[in-house]
């Protein structure tokens, strides 16, 4: 038995599939039976068809999950916020965030698993006395899961990096903090191919500058294989790792260290054991650094993305660049309105486009999506919001050719934030949720880009096995749209 997440007209016509096989079987004089279990499992339905051998239709037994678009809100009694969101391979999802709610200490790491119609499976919050949250998660290969972050409760220093590797149902298998006597935290993590894992963020404890970046590899149980520090004597972090095809590593963060203007953004390219095979900043005078984030795409180049300040319409755009597989532009787009949007996700989806999510500005913010084609030409676009902010965090495309998004709803005057799931079709919309699509101003602009010298170490890091207090919260869910 195998499953797949099919769209609801793919899912009449296996149903037609399945009464023709019934009837061939008939007309074969065979004996057959389906079971057609129509009882909905999370979106998941089972067909079976014994056919006793009779081809095309013999012994078959197959469990479809019928994805439909729906919108949660999950609330408790403060703020709660996801900022990364995955779909897992039961056709489910993985958020991480921060909960205010149920919290040892001021705030938490918050792990959350729904299924495919984003009912709430499990919930666990992970944390200490004082701060802790959660910035990346995702499923790793042993249907477990692997979470980075910060923790201002453990460690060495203010802040250290915080990775917790968790079974299939959210139990600690084993924790890490990683830092010196200063702030160092994490902004994403990634499983690699030897089945450890890769981290980057910043760090002030190391380095040659206030904050520097900060990369470590480790292996599958957690301990340090290589680590470096990426640098200038100014403010550089990163915020997006991933392993690329070489078994190298793509980088993506800011800097003030090196650059065109304010704040740049910066693209590091490392070899399998951290060296630098190439860099690049890329910006204006003014300042281009919040969210970003980057991916390989399927010809071995680069999507990246971010917020400008220096392009675009208003006082901050989306801005996305295009590179080939050695740094070089190969376009660029501006996205947004006359005032300041935000930009935290981009990735490639399976038509060779990209999907983009953030928030856009009307007074107050709401969640923006947008297609795009594989030439950056707008294919539809979305805005989804309410009478207090409404913000997307991250995205990714699902199995049945829609999309998630994970975030955050509500917060008036900034606090008692819920979380925010939705879940588009494939063309963008939700049935019974009332959307625009809102007027973006578009351009190409002339970004300047350089190569700096910079600067590195491989520093003696302090680490940890933090004693973490763990609850199982209580989380409300809504639906928004009925």
């Amino acid at each position: 038995m195998y499953t797949k997440h099919i769209s609801k007209w793919k899912f009449l016509l296996y149903q037609l599939i399945v009464v023709a096989c019934f009837l061939f079987v008939l007309v074969a004089k065979s004996s057959a039976s389906i079971v057609n279990s129509s009882t909905d499992l999370g979106g998941k339905y089972e067909y079976i068809l014994n056919a006793e051998g009779k081809a095309p239709c013999s012994n078959h037994h197959e469990q479809i999950s019928l994805d439909t678009p729906w919108a949660k809100a999950y609330n408790a009694l403060d703020t709660d916020i996801a900022v990364s969101i995955q779909q897992t391979s039961d056709g489910g999802y993985i958020i991480a965030g921060t909960t205010m709610s149920y919290s040892a200490g001021n705030y938490d790491v918050l792990v959350m698993k729904l299924d495919a119609t984003g009912n709430i499976l499990w919930q666990k919050a992970f944390g200490g006395i004082n701060d802790d949250s959660a910035n990346s998660v995702q499923q790793t290969s042993d249907g477990g899961y692997i979470v980075a972050g910060r923790t201002n409760s453990f460690g060495e220093g203010s802040d250290d990096l915080l990775v917790i590797k968790l079974n299939a149902i959210g139990n600690i298998l084993w924790r890490r903090t990683f830092g010196g006597i200063n702030n160092d935290s994490a902004g994403s993590v990634m499983q690699t191919s030897d089945g450890g894992y890769i981290v980057a963020g910043r760090t002030d404890s190391y380095g040659a500058g206030d904050y520097d970046v900060l990369v470590i590899k480790l292996n599958s149980t957690g301990n340090i294989l290589w680590r470096r520090t990426f640098g200038g004597i100014n403010n550089d972090s990163a915020g997006s790792v991933m392993q690329t095809s070489d078994g190298g590593y793509i980088i993506a963060g800011y800097t003030y260290s090196y650059g065109a203007g304010d704040y740049d953004v910066l693209v590091i390219k490392l070899n399998s054991t951290g060296n630098i095979l190439w860099r690049r900043t890329f910006g204006g005078i003014n300042a281009e650094f919040y969210g970003s984030r980057i991916e390989q795409t399927s010809d071995g180049g680069y999507i990246l993305g971010v917020e400008t300040n220096s392009y675009g319409a208003g006082s901050y755009d989306v801005l996305i660049i295009k590179l080939n597989a050695t740094g070089n532009i190969l376009w660029r787009r501006t996205f947004g309105g006359t005032d300041w949007d935000f930009f935290y996700s981009v990735q490639q989806t399976s038509d060779g486009g990209y999907f983009i999510a953030g928030a856009y500005n009307t007074y107050y913010f709401d969640v923006l999506a947008i297609k795009l084609d594989a030439t950056a030409n707008i294919q539809w676009r979305r805005t989804f919001g309410g009478t207090n902010d409404d913000v997307a965090h991250s995205a990714q495309q699902t199995s049945d050719g829609g999309y998630i998004v994970a975030g955050y709803t509500g917060c008036p005057g900034y606090g008692d934030c819920d979380i925010l799931i939705l879940k588009f079709d494939a063309n963008g919309n939700i049935p019974g949720c009332s959307m625009k699509a809102p007027n973006l101003s578009i351009s190409a602009p002339g970004i300047s880009v350089t190569a700096p010298a910079i600067g590195a170490s491989a520093p003696s890091m302090t680490v940890t096995a933090p004693s973490l207090i763990t609850t199982d919260p209580e989380i409300g869910t809504t639906d928004i749209c009925p």
